[in-house]
């Protein structure tokens, strides 16, 4: 995200008591930190721990960029959820023995607390993501911008800024969630009110340091609250404050982190034709056209015999070829009973022919069955062969869909950032386009954060950024 802070401090919105000198009207630099639900940078209503305190006196940050204050604000977040909760019992229970129960309260909320600090810190486990800084700006209105972290165990972002000059007052967002119904959000501008810390009772901006004792509670100023009319943001006719500055959050670029490979496309079983199989279907192939043509000229020389008239036309032979086909079983009688009209050599010859096959029918007559039944199954033979190479052809002109495949993952690049937050990529490459129809090749690279927010400590580096 981009976190963009606009300030409108001006004499025109905010005339009683504006600094012109000693200092003038400024800003300090912004912190922020992102983080879960266990941690919290202040709440208004609660009293603002060391850390907050010395920022909102002071502008310095010290104490909340040690482990110390980190620790102080995961107890105020505690703090809150016990004293919710202690709410919700007394007012579901009478309200009976309010000073005894009052101490048992109080003692369970000790042990509590200091058992779930132990548990945190034995586990190892980071409550804040990234901390971050926005520049200082040296006017009442002007503009400032930074970049964060945020994921889905660290979605809550909280800010502070210090009102220059100012007793302990500031702006500040609490715990915004940025991540909402499971989708993070693209934009959006919180308007910001003065806050007050409750650790100084001065009522105007230069006012000198006069603490609390005890302690208050953080509160937010309005245009009639504190009511006292020497103080500087009391204006009473007025319903309410102008927005003094607000917060702009700019989501930039969403990371996909998958830990877990997933090799699921790249293992899939693809169809495999060795070069084996394709020359036994080629080999076949050839023996069918073989057998297919030696049927075909077996028939040729049993269909043209020595007893065929001479003197008959090509069109009539075919003829009886065609006749013979439809009726296999009468060939014998019926060979050469076509004969042309007005032709007599032909008429005499066919007269000539039929006394012979007179002659010949006391010959056995299983002679003449047994070529017929050579010849049908030659013709029978001959059909399947030809309808199962056109059945194999047609298979093989008919090509399945051809699905992309993608190479395993690269390893993961180095990280982009020594000190800070940065990226890490891997990539794969294309094996096989997609083609007729198959499923279409997936992104070729994966992008992940990388790096620790807790590795930086020198005031020039990401998250430390100089005062001025």
């Amino acid at each position: 995200y981009k976190v963009v802070l606009h300030t409108y401090w001006t004499r025109e919105l905010f005339p009683k008591h504006y600094p012109d000198w000693r200092p003038t009207a400024q800003w300090t630099k912004t912190i922020g930190r992102t983080h879960d639900a266990k941690y919290a940078l202040y709440h208004i209503g609660q009293q603002a721990t060391s850390g907050v305190k010395q920022f909102a006196e002071t502008g310095k940050s010290e104490i909340l960029d040690t482990p110390l204050g980190e620790q102080q604000q995961l107890q105020l977040q505690q703090q809150k959820v016990q004293v919710e909760k202690s709410t919700s019992t007394s007012s579901a229970t009478a309200t009976t023995t309010t000073t005894s129960s009052s101490s048992s309260t109080t003692t369970t909320t000790t042990t509590t607390r200091n058992n779930h600090n132990t548990l945190a810190a034995g586990s190892g486990e980071r409550n804040i993501f990234d901390e971050f800084n926005l520049p200082a700006i040296s006017q009442g209105a002007g503009r400032s911008e930074a970049k964060f972290f945020v994921d889905s165990n660290h979605s809550l972002v909280s800010l502070m800024t210090r009102i220059v000059p100012s007793p302990d007052w500031f702006i500040g967002v609490d715990s915004f969630q940025l991540c909402v119904g499971g989708s993070w959000i693209d934009t959006v501008t919180v308007e910001m009110d003065p806050l007050d810390a409750g650790t100084d009772n001065g009522f105007t901006f230069t006012a000198p340091n006069w603490p609390t004792s005890p302690q208050g509670v953080i509160y937010r100023i309005t245009s009639r609250y504190p009511a006292h009319p020497a103080g500087s943001f009391f204006y009473p006719k007025s319903k309410r404050l102008p927005p003094m500055a607000t917060f702009q959050f700019i989501k930039l670029k969403e990371y996909e982190l998958s830990e877990v490979f997933n090799f699921a496309e790249d293992d899939r079983k693809y169809e495999t034709v060795k070069t084996q199989t394709h020359l036994e279907m080629e080999h076949n192939h050839v023996e069918m056209n073989n057998e297919l043509s030696a049927s075909i000229e077996r028939e040729r020389q049993n269909e043209i015999g020595p007893a065929q008239p001479t003197r008959a036309s090509e069109r009539d032979r075919i003829r009886s070829k065609l006749l013979e086909k439809m009726n296999p079983m009468n060939n014998n009688s019926q060979l050469y009973n076509v004969v042309p009209k007005n032709d007599k050599n032909a008429i005499m010859q066919n007269i000539a022919n039929s006394y012979r096959r007179s002659d010949l029918s006391a010959s056995p007559a299983s002679s003449s069955a047994s070529s017929s039944g050579n010849q049908a199954s030659s013709l029978a033979s001959s059909s399947s062969s030809a309808n199962t190479y056109t059945a194999t052809n047609r298979r093989r002109r008919t090509k399945r869909p051809r699905d992309c495949r993608v190479s395993h993952w690269s390893e993961w690049s180095a990280c982009s950032k020594t000190c800070g937050i940065g990226e890490m990529h891997r990539y794969r490459r294309i094996i096989k386009h997609g083609k007729r129809g198959g499923r279409p090749c997936p992104p070729l690279k994966e992008s992940k954060w990388c790096g620790s927010e807790k590795g930086c400590h020198s005031p020039e580096t990401y998250f430390n950024w100089s005062d001025t």
